[in-house]
Order: structure tokens, then C-alpha cells, then sequence
């Protein structure tokens, strides 16, 4: 204890405040590398998740269809899913939404579209007769759902 003493003594105080210095140096290079590796790991983290969460909010207000709008009142729908040969599995080939089955890309459109549909034939082509009213209120709809799934697909693609 005693040696202990002798060496402390025989420090000045100019180099204590030298030690001291360069703690608070040391400790404050080190914090600081350790808060930087943090926030660049959160903001990586949070930048990954804002795009997932736009590609999500663009497969929900996808309309899934080309829309052809006629003078004479026919509208003609063209559902945008394709399957591969021998794979059960339909993807929209604007959003990439997956569905099951045919049958579930035919009630996809239903939900979106809830009009009398005259047929659907064998090219997956959607036909339906419509009111004016129903026609304008189908292509503002149609419109509006556009607009928003451009947003989150560029929202998406930062």
C-alpha cells in the first residue's frame, strides 16, 4: 500500500489531469462507436420494415385487373394473375400477390368489383353490361385504387 502511495506522490498534477484526459477520450471514442453501429443497425432495421409495409399496403389496393371501359356501356376486365404450367399458384403481375387457386382470383375481383359479370370465358376475360351511373362510379373507383397502389409501390421501391 505503502508503494502504492510513493507512486501516486511522485505523479504530478499535470499528469493527472493528462490520465484524465485521455480516459474521457478513450470512453467517448468508444461510446460513440458503439451508438453509431446501433443506430445505423435501427435505422437499416426500420427502412426494411417501412418497405414491407408499403409492398403490403400495395398488394391490398391493387385492383388485380386491366379495366377496359366501351362506349357502349360494356366493361371488360382483365384479370392480371398468371399461373405457371403445372403450378397451382396464381401472382398478379403488378403487385405479386399469390393466390391458391383460379376460383380465389375470381372472388379477388368480385370483392373489388361487385357488379352483374355476364361471363367468364376461357381467356379469364371478365365481360359485364353496366349502367352509366355504375360505369362512372366503377372508373373513378378503378382510378382512385390506381393512384393508391402507385404510391405504395413507390413508397415500396425507395
Amino acid at each position: 500500500m505503502t508503494e502504492i502511495l510513493k507512486i501516486v506522490g511522485n505523479i504530478s498534477d499535470n499528469d493527472f489531469l493528462l490520465l484524465g484526459i485521455a480516459v474521457l477520450i478513450f470512453a467517448s471514442a468508444s461510446a460513440i462507436k458503439i451508438l453509431k453501429f446501433d443506430l445505423s443497425d435501427y435505422l437499416n432495421k426500420r427502412a426494411e420494415r417501412k418497405k414491407e409495409s408499403a409492398r403490403l399496403q400495395a398488394q391490398m389496393s391493387c385492383p388485380h385487373v386491366l379495366m377496359e371501359f366501351h362506349q357502349d356501356m360494356q366493361l371488360i376486365c382483365t384479370p392480371l394473375f398468371r399461373s405457371a404450367p403445372r403450378d397451382s399458384r396464381w401472382q398478379c403481375g403488378r403487385c405479386g400477390l399469390i393466390l391458391r387457386s383460379e376460383m380465389m382470383v375470381y372472388d379477388q375481383i368480385k370483392a373489388f368489383y361487385p357488379f352483374a359479370i355476364d361471363s367468364f370465358d376461357g381467356d379469364r376475360v371478365l365481360t359485364a353490361t353496366v349502367e352509366y351511373e355504375q360505369l362512372m362510379s366503377l372508373a373513378k373507383r378503378y382510378g382512385k385504387q390506381m393512384k393508391a397502389f402507385e404510391r405504395h409501390a413507390r413508397n415500396a421501391n425507395k
